[in-house]
């Protein structure tokens, strides 16, 4: 998620993710998860008020126009599967090397969807999807 909000309201990784989605040649793909956590930081952002209403909303608006004109796509995930695959890196990983619920998830779920790379500013899901085998970029 780190990646993707980074594309819509202006932080220090803001250049950097502008500069690989310009490298792409194809929509950027997302699951339905990321989509959602998208939004609902975009929302909590607003709420908490460390993003000015004007400022949410417009990454907000920008966000759905992106997925509407398919430069961003929603991949097909089978979400059992994510699971069961969430559940096995859970039983793998966790105890020793303590990774969130929803890091997992979205791990999990991008290695089922069959992404090609994981790309994430977060240290730690960076090194969850490299323990996993998926080539990792920011």
């Amino acid at each position: 998620m780190s990646f993707v909000l980074s594309l819509y309201l202006q932080d220090i990784h803001s250049p950097k993710a502008a500069a690989r989605l310009a490298e792409r040649n194809r929509p950027l793909a997302v699951t339905a998860l990321l989509a959602f956590e998208v939004e609902q930081a975009l929302a909590l952002a607003m709420f908490r008020q460390r993003v000015p209403p004007a400022q949410g909303h417009k990454a907000l608006s920008d966000w759905q126009a992106d997925l509407a004109s398919g430069a961003v796509e929603i991949a097909a995930t089978d979400w059992p599967q994510a699971f069961e695959e969430a559940r096995r890196i859970a039983r793998l990983r966790t105890v020793t090397e303590g990774f969130r619920s929803l890091d997992i998830l979205h791990v999990a779920a991008a290695l089922v969807s069959e992404a090609e790379e994981f790309l994430s500013f977060d240290e730690r899901q960076r090194k969850l999807a490299q323990a996993e085998g998926m080539k990792v970029k920011p």
